[in-house]
């Protein structure tokens, strides 16, 4: 419902969505890093758990809050009459969701707006970062064999490449957009171009 009605132009910071997931990793690690930095002890570019500040979509940030929840609701499924494993593998299908409905829901904006081309990118490259630790901080309260095989870093790479294409797509767009509107101008020589054409 979240990626279906929502407006997708809408935004945050992606700090703070960041933060609002509470047991994220890589916020901590980024957390970490940031308090080293401000000590004088690391450079920002030895980090490589921070992820650059940008703007996310609502939707996103939702989707991760959503991702998490549900990886808590997995450790204490005990509590809620479900297995485990069923609601770690509705977790990792809710990245799956967002990559299958945004670019299906949102496509012809997504084409011809580049605002939300670039929105978009962010998005898949904010999920995917988080991807890449994302069931650490929950293994150890998961059930065997969970405790030791659950992950979603096989989504990162998927993530990244819808991303890179669906901005990529935007770029050639814009570009044969400016080739359009640049075909019938008549340019004007510079006069320092010509004074050197003279000259040899």
């Amino acid at each position: 419902r979240i990626m279906l009605v929502s407006d997708y132009h809408n935004s945050v910071p992606s700090g703070p969505a960041f933060e609002a997931c509470g047991i994220s990793m890589s916020a901590k690690l980024a957390a970490y890093g940031a308090e080293q930095r401000s000590a004088g002890k690391v450079d920002r570019r030895g980090e490589p758990f921070t992820f650059p500040d940008c703007q996310v979509s609502v939707v996103a940030a939702s989707v991760l809050k959503s991702v998490h929840a549900t990886l808590l609701m997995a450790c204490d499924a005990n509590e809620h009459h479900l297995p485990s494993s069923t609601l770690y593998r509705a977790a990792r299908e809710l990245l799956d969701l967002f990559r299958a409905v945004v670019p299906q829901r949102h496509g012809d904006d997504l084409a011809t707006l580049p605002r939300l081309a670039a929105l978009f990118h962010n998005d898949c490259l904010f999920l995917a970062h988080d991807a890449l630790t994302l069931a650490h901080p929950y293994r150890g309260r998961l059930p065997p064999p969970l405790n030791k095989t659950a992950t979603f870093m096989d989504i990162a790479m998927p993530l990244r490449v819808l991303g890179e294409e669906a901005l990529l797509k935007q770029v050639n767009a814009q570009a044969v957009q400016l080739d359009e509107f640049l075909a019938n101008v008549e340019w004007v020589p510079d006069d320092d171009c010509l004074e050197d054409e003279e000259e040899e």
